[in-house]
């Protein structure tokens, strides 16, 4: 890697380090009740703005030239460490003993990638540009390169860059508000915990026929809220909606829980995991 690479790369990490605590900041400052709503939004957007912009730029550098890399760097794009992740055996703790739920994430956004999906938000004429298409895509692709790198932060950020040109892109708000309830659990942080719960619950709203979303909000309802009668209903809704084996494997143990609550009778999908 050659000096100026390693200069630029100090001067971006430092960048992003500065954002993502000046982000954190903030976020403890409103919950306190020191800041403002109006403040709190105005700050926030303008901080994750600049901390996505210093992550892309960290990325560009990771995806210099296949023909001649610096010394030292490689070819090595976060879409190729990106596939390297899902194919590990085992994969290193993101957020302690959560981390194997949000392995999920990958699991899906591979699939979704694969099949050539649209995005949400983007009609079957396009109301979103190609280019832009293109660019989330890249974004989502970052956010679990972040997580599975142990950046929680940053990957949290990526999905608000993506949820900030489609506000009701499914995979950003589900699963950026179940890693804000993630950490908000870590870090026992009720704040945080009702902001990822509230994203899923729009996600599941916004989306009927995505069973991640259905599937995580119900953990989400039974777990925090306690809400037996509601995380049923999530859990059939995801059950019915084609739900993958990786996501059965995670919502199957809360969902035999939720089912021997209310005596009725679990989905096959559950019972067999």
């Amino acid at each position: 890697m050659t000096s100026v690479v390693r200069g630029r790369r100090a001067d971006l990490e430092s960048e992003r380090n500065f954002l993502l605590d000046s982000i954190a900041d903030l976020d403890r400052e409103h919950a306190a009740g020191d800041l403002d709503d109006t403040d709190y939004q105005s700050l926030r957007s303008d901080y994750v703005r600049r901390a996505a912009a210093s992550v892309r730029a960290l990325q560009e550098l990771d995806s210099l030239s296949d023909d001649q890399p610096p010394a030292g760097l490689g070819p090595d794009s976060s879409w190729q460490r990106f596939r390297r992740y899902l194919g590990r055996r085992r994969v290193r703790q993101v957020l302690g003993v959560s981390s194997v739920v949000f392995l999920l994430a990958g699991v899906g956004l591979y699939a979704a990638h694969l099949a050539g999906v649209r995005l949400p938000g983007q009609s079957a004429t396009g109301s979103i540009t190609q280019s832009q298409a293109a660019l989330i895509a890249q974004e989502l692709d970052e956010a679990n390169v972040a997580a599975d790198e142990g950046q929680p932060q940053t990957a949290v950020l990526l999905y608000d860059t993506v949820l900030a040109k489609l506000p009701d892109q499914q995979v950003a708000l589900t699963y950026g508000g179940w890693l804000t309830r993630l950490s908000g659990l870590d870090a026992h942080n009720a704040a945080a915990v009702r902001a990822g719960d509230i994203d899923l619950g729009n996600a599941a709203r916004l989306h009927p026929g995505y069973a991640d979303g259905e599937g995580l909000y119900g953990i989400a309802l039974y777990q925090d809220n306690h809400d037996v009668t509601a995380a049923e209903a999530a859990f059939s809704a995801c059950a019915a909606d084609r739900p993958s084996k990786a996501l059965v494997g995670v919502v199957a143990p809360v969902a035999r829980t939720v089912f021997a609550h209310s005596g009725h009778l679990l989905p096959k999908v559950f019972a067999a995991a």
